[in-house]
């Protein structure tokens, strides 16, 4: 009769996995992913405060509506604020 050895647990199972399929590797790849979106979305919020202060600084206000010119401010005051 052979005689089994209890398995020390999940220990084991992680030390026999192979590194491709390590649940950390999931979670690293997840958080990679959103550091790059959020690093985007931040860079095309600058873009954004750059542009409204040419417009608004630049010469281009002769250009606009009222209307146009006020958006434009809050949006810049906003993106400022944040």
């Amino acid at each position: 009769m052979v005689e089994r050895l209890p398995e020390a647990g999940a220990a084991n199972a992680l030390d026999r996995m192979d590194d491709n399929n390590r649940p950390e590797r999931y979670i690293n790849r997840f958080v990679i992913l959103q550091a790059v979106v959020l690093m985007a979305i931040r860079g095309l919020g600058v873009l954004a405060f750059a542009w409204s202060t040419v417009v608004l600084l630049g010469g281009f206000v002769t250009l606009l509506e009222k209307e146009d010119f006020w958006c434009i401010t809050v949006l810049s005051l906003l993106q400022t604020a944040r």
